[in-house]
């Protein structure tokens, strides 16, 4: 039975295209999570909740239409992270850098909303599960510099070896091969710095030949005085990875500590953007805020269809009244008259409510 019952709402919301204006509405949504939060909407039945909503709806269209919307761009879609760091995982850098940047987008969000409390409480309130502790916002903010890469000033061992390998490369080229040199530059192949010298200087004992061009006109060549600074660099570049693959494990643990409040940010921040996606899509509808009444009754004034107002620039409007007393609606017309069209609004005024 409740199978049947599952089938026949889905069919019903079919019918009344409610899906192409949950498409509408994810279109509106600015984060993955609330595209995806938006598609897979469920209809709310508590009135209490239902008034809740669209206090938040209210709240976001003030914001909206005064130039104050928040910003949701840095917060990314990193819910799969944070769960793999409760599983004892480390992040690579790329990953730990978009969980920052989600952090930071998360506090800065409920700053945001906190600061405009007065302009929009019900989403303020939605704001204050945006609790995350200044230790884990201080060492993600501070993890990374302005190019992205683990920040030189936070973890200094990283900016010594950084520049002794830097400072060996710069040895490797010096001249004193530049009678053979083919090009002024240096490469790398199978993990060892090369030059690239002229092809009838390979057999003069120079180095090791490590590769060739295609065309055979080039070699790539280890001189025998680059070994020791290979070696040396090669050594310098493992401790480098040694050190990042430790500072990826230390912060993949503390984001794993405190998954539960990312998460709760995270869950917050989504039903900010869907509201925010709400306040938009009735601004392109020029939609009206229903009164919610205890009473059996529909009273629409005016009403278009939302796919239609969506598509046309023109879209022939209609009042509709079905109470108590006056229980039945009978549309007659004919053919392409607009019956269906009126039903249909109808019964997605009430899904939009």
């Amino acid at each position: 039975m409740t199978t049947r019952s599952t089938d026949l709402d889905r069919q019903t919301l079919d019918a009344l295209d409610w899906p192409a204006l949950l498409d509408e509405l994810g279109a509106l949504a600015r984060t993955p999570q609330g595209r995806r939060a938006a598609l897979a909407l469920s209809l709310e039945k508590d009135g209490v909740a239902i008034a809740r909503l669209l206090e938040e709806t209210g709240d976001a269209l003030r914001l909206l239409d005064s130039g104050e919307a928040p910003r949701m761009a840095e917060i990314g879609d990193v819910g799969g992270l944070v769960v793999r760091c409760t599983r004892g995982e480390t992040l690579d850098v790329d990953e730990l850098r978009l969980v920052s940047a989600t952090v930071g987008g998360l506090s800065s969000l409920a700053a945001h909303l906190s600061d405009r409390a007065d302009l929009a409480p019900e989403l303020a309130r939605v704001a204050e599960r945006i609790d995350l502790a200044p230790g884990l916002c201080g060492a993600l903010g501070s993890a990374f510099d302005e190019r992205g890469g683990l920040s030189e000033k936070a973890y200094p061992i990283l900016g010594e070896l950084r520049r002794k390998i830097a400072a060996l490369d710069r040895k490797v080229r010096g001249g004193e091969l530049d009678d053979v040199l083919q090009d002024r530059y240096v490469t790398v192949r199978a993990d060892r710095l090369v030059l690239p010298i002229k092809a009838h200087a390979k057999g003069l004992g120079l180095g090791i030949v490590h590769d060739a061009s295609r065309s055979g006109q080039t070699v790539y060549l280890e001189p025998e005085q680059v070994v020791p600074l290979n070696n040396e660099r090669r050594l310098a570049e493992a401790e480098l990875a040694r050190e990042q693959a430790r500072i990826c494990r230390e912060l993949s643990a503390l984001v794993g500590t405190h998954a539960g409040s990312i998460e709760e940010a995270m869950s917050a921040a989504t039903a900010i953007d869907l509201a925010c996606a709400r306040a938009a899509l009735a601004r392109r509808l020029d939609a009206t805020r229903p009164l919610l009444t205890q009473e059996a009754s529909i009273e629409l004034r005016s009403v278009r269809h939302p796919l239609l107002v969506l598509q046309a620039d023109e879209v022939v409007a209609n009042d509709l009244s079905l109470t108590g007393e006056r229980p039945v609606l009978v549309v007659t017309g004919p053919n392409a008259g607009g019956k269906t069209i009126a039903l249909k609004t109808i019964g997605l005024c009430a899904l939009l409510v």
